[in-house]
């Protein structure tokens, strides 16, 4: 097993176990308005325009920068690919009705984690884009995150949804978001049941709504 001493890595880690015919990459019948690499671009300029927003400093702040954060990532993350993908072998197993509230309780469990995630260790930052590659409806941006001491590697994967890019998985210093969702669920499911997985999450899910509203009273 690999062992990972970044403490961004680490935490990525944590957070996953609490719980056509194309033409330069793109498809004929729409073409995205900005380039994949732009579109991260903007999306990691929105939320560090947020973490560093003067009315919107220190502790007492951080539930309002968390529902700014969190509201970036559930429009610009495909929630239910992720879903689906980090349990894909028994997906067709599993009825409709409980495909529906697996894929809820994962936005719920994921938008969190990845918001916390964003809170802690990007601020200001320095982001270098290194380039990217399209191909079949599908992009690759590869970034790095420089520190003083440090530099991450961190690749955004993006899907061509009508003429916007979407991001469908992360990948810190080759660690991939949903590949970790994937190995721990698949864990649990072997051991136990799908049904076992979605209790535990849903547990999850109760306890982080309930610290969002002591978080909001506070």
């Amino acid at each position: 097993m690999k062992v990972f001493k970044r403490p961004l890595i680490t935490f990525v880690i944590v957070l996953t176990i609490t719980i056509s015919v194309t033409i330069n990459g793109y498809t004929r019948k729409e073409v995205p308005e900005v380039s994949p690499k732009n579109r991260v671009r903007e999306i990691l300029t929105s939320v560090m325009k947020i973490q560093n927003d003067p009315d919107l400093q220190g502790h007492v702040n951080r539930y309002k920068r968390a529902l700014k954060i969190k509201k970036i990532i559930r429009q610009n993350f495909d929630s239910y690919g992720m879903a689906k993908k980090s349990i894909e072998e028994y997906w067709r197993t599993i009825p409709r009705n409980k495909k529906t509230k697996f894929s809820e309780v994962f936005s719920d469990l994921f938008q969190d984690s990845y918001t916390r995630l964003v809170l802690n260790f990007l601020k200001r930052e320095h982001i270098e884009y290194l380039g990217e590659q399209i191909k079949d409806g599908k992009a690759i941006v590869k970034t790095a995150i420089v520190r003083s001491n440090d530099r991450i590697l961190v690749d955004y994967y993006l899907k061509q949804v009508k003429d916007k890019w979407i991001i469908e998985d992360v990948s810190i210093d080759g660690v991939s978001i949903v590949g970790n969702y994937s190995s721990i669920f698949k864990r649990e499911i072997a051991r136990n049941s799908f049904d076992s997985l979605l209790k535990k999450m849903v547990i999850q899910q109760k306890a982080i709504k309930m610290k969002l509203v002591e978080n909001k009273k506070a």
